[in-house]
């Protein structure tokens, strides 16, 4: 599957064409794949998938559920090895040429996100595995490494249903949407990159309340366009009783329900529609750019991502600065190695991906932001140790 193939089921009411690439991508191609007795994964899961099966290929072991305890150091003060933790049992781990963390980052570790993240921050809102707890991070820490960028993390806006976090990419970007902050104004450019969302997100919550912010939609979003789990078409009533979606006949009714003032977010709403039918958006230049243009609906015009919100009934939903990662962590140099707070290396520890401090600072490049410096720095990692 492409990446220009996966935004189809996600507008699949939109037009014929993301209705049958939908149908191909959801039916056919499983079912084709089951006739064979194969199974598909694509994108990342893919790119993790070739990287397991060469590795069992080549007879790599691997140890799951198996935590990092403590980093093992000789007198001189070099790495060792390592204590982990496994079927109830301490294990001594000795490196025979030194060690590579590559566990992740501090997303799902309260405490760490309090001590360092932008704040409000929880736990709740981050998409990461319950693992990601910042215990590679933690153990470099207590054998000298130096740390930065721990304020920040890969920002990702996210609903949630039923305690459940979801990321939110596409359905802030279509047509027939806003979102506004709890004075029921818009502050941001809602197409723009997942991560700066997050950073405006908290930003104005400095100035104004709006942590949680609202997403706000007309009719035709809901019958177009996928939010959340939610298909297109279909709204379940569990999804309104239980709080996760808003609805009102009226603009002014969904202002009341959702607490927000009702003349401003008509104001809010009116200029909008006219930025919309204009096809420029001259608050925040929405749909302007070829990323915004990534996440819209080619069908509409005059612009992909601009669409009048007019016709009821409206929906609202609560919208966080969640994240897919944290963007701080250990100091390494251009050959991996991990650092320590005067500058020196720690000889046998290295370490990559986010579990170190990104090589992009506090800046995203884009999709993949991640996994291309975490895959480059493993390789350079390793092929040092071989030496």
């Amino acid at each position: 599957m492409t990446p220009v193939e996966a935004r189809s089921p996600l507008r699949l009411g939109a037009s014929i064409g993301d209705f049958i690439k939908t149908v191909q991508l959801a039916v056919l191609r499983p079912l084709w794949a089951m006739i064979r007795g194969k199974e598909l994964a694509a994108t990342g899961l893919a790119l993790v998938a070739r990287l397991l099966h060469t590795n069992l290929c080549l007879g790599t072991k691997f140890w799951t559920d198996a935590g990092l305890n403590q980093l093992l150091t000789s007198p001189a003060g070099d790495v060792v090895g390592a204590l982990v933790e496994r079927d109830g049992k301490v294990l001594r781990v000795q490196a025979k040429r030194g060690v590579i963390l590559a566990a992740g980052g501090f997303a799902r570790n309260p405490e760490m996100r309090e001590q360092y993240l932008q704040k409000p921050t929880q736990t709740e809102w981050s998409l990461t595995a319950p693992e990601d707890r910042g215990d590679a991070i933690r153990a470099a820490m207590d054998v000298g490494a130096d740390i930065a960028l721990m304020k920040h993390a890969w920002w990702m806006p996210c609903l949630i249903d039923n305690g459940k976090p979801m990321l939110d990419v596409y359905a802030r970007s279509f047509p027939h949407s806003i979102i506004v902050d709890q004075s029921g104004r818009r502050y941001f450019n809602e197409s723009e990159c997942y991560c700066d969302a997050g950073s405006n997100m908290l930003a104005r919550n400095g100035e104004t309340p709006s942590i949680h912010s609202w997403l706000i939609l007309d009719s035709r979003h809901r019958r177009k366009y996928m939010l959340g789990q939610l298909l297109p078409g279909l709204t379940p009533r569990s999804s309104i009783t239980s709080g996760f979606l808003y609805k009102g006949s009226t603009l002014g009714g969904l202002a009341n329900q959702i607490g927000v003032d009702e003349h401003q977010l008509q104001e809010t709403v009116n200029r909008f529609n006219k930025f919309a039918l204009d096809g420029v958006d001259q608050d925040f230049r929405r749909g302007l750019n070829p990323y915004n243009k990534t996440f819209s609906d080619p069908s509409h015009r005059p612009n992909p991502n601009l669409g009048t919100i007019e016709r009821g009934p409206f929906y609202a939903v609560k919208i966080y600065p969640g994240d897919i990662g944290t963007k701080g962590g250990l100091v390494t140099d251009e050959r991996a190695r991990v650092l320590n707070r005067q500058g020196q290396s720690i000889k046998g520890l290295y370490a990559t991906g986010n579990t170190t401090a990104s090589v992009f600072g506090s800046r995203y490049p884009g999709s993949g932001g991640t996994l291309g410096p975490g895959m480059t720095f493993g390789y350079i990692a390793a092929t040092d140790l071989a030496k």
